[in-house]
């Protein structure tokens, strides 16, 4: 989204110094001003407060959220809130609760209702997904690989039950390759391939944050194949690290 946006601002201004008088000179700065502020907002259009995550997970955890609710299709965004006290809880982590959750949604896109929000909602849970956040490796795994599955099952529906898709969601169109199996291994094989320019647009369009799985992911699988095929692109090791 980022990179579309300061694309259009590169475009825009050219055209304004195009075709301004000869005489005339402006810095542009009304419209640079504009256009920081409209990326700050696309940036968080969807997204709720930590607060609100924190209600959201904990009130489904206890069975007082109303899935009819439309605050219901927000809980993807909550999906990594600890709820615990004492020991680690969150709504990702607890199999017969997130089961039920896709369970419900999964009835409400079967019966053709646009379920864009819940989706996309998952979906950045989905992106920021960590493994350090959790004891459990193989819950998380286990737990991640549904989530996906359930993702790539759904959208072809998610698409055509959408009166209009939403902008963001053109996005995962764009890249759905993310939601194959093991994605990190298609898009570190793109980096070797010296596509990295396309690695880095993904991350900033859809917010990957560094830290979470599929950045370390990526760096170990390109590393790793680097290492055993021992070409030129092993050189693109480092800018791999800072950059993830």
């Amino acid at each position: 989204m980022s990179t579309i946006l300061g694309q259009l601002s590169t475009d825009l201004f050219a055209t304004l110094e195009k075709s301004k008088p000869k005489a005339f000179k402006s810095t542009h700065q009304l419209l640079q001003k504009a256009h920081d502020e409209a990326v700050a907002q696309f940036k968080n259009a969807g997204h709720i407060e930590p607060h609100q995550q924190y209600q959201l997970a904990q009130q489904f955890l206890q069975g007082t959220l109303e899935l009819s609710k439309g605050a219901s299709e927000l809980l993807g965004e909550a999906l990594h809130v600890n709820i615990g006290a004492q020991n680690k809880q969150t709504l990702f982590g607890s199999p017969k609760e997130f089961e039920q959750l896709l369970t419900r949604y999964q009835e409400k896109i079967s019966a053709g209702q646009d379920m864009q929000h819940a989706w996309l909602s998952l979906y950045r849970g989905y992106l920021n997904s960590n493994p350090d956040e959790y004891e459990d490796r193989n819950l998380f795994d286990q737990q991640l690989e549904i989530l996906r599955h359930f993702l790539e099952t759904t959208w072809p529906d998610i698409k055509k039950n959408a009166s209009g898709l939403f902008f963001d969601l053109r996005f995962v169109d764009s890249h759905i390759q993310l939601l194959e199996a093991r994605p990190w291994e298609y898009y570190s094989q793109m980096w070797l391939d010296g596509l990295d320019q396309r690695v880095i647009d993904l991350v900033k369009d859809l917010e990957i944050p560094r830290h979470v799985g599929f950045g370390k992911n990526c760096l170990c699988s390109h590393f790793k194949q680097s290492l055993i095929w021992q070409t030129h692109h092993s050189k693109n090791y480092c800018l791999t690290y800072f950059f993830f």
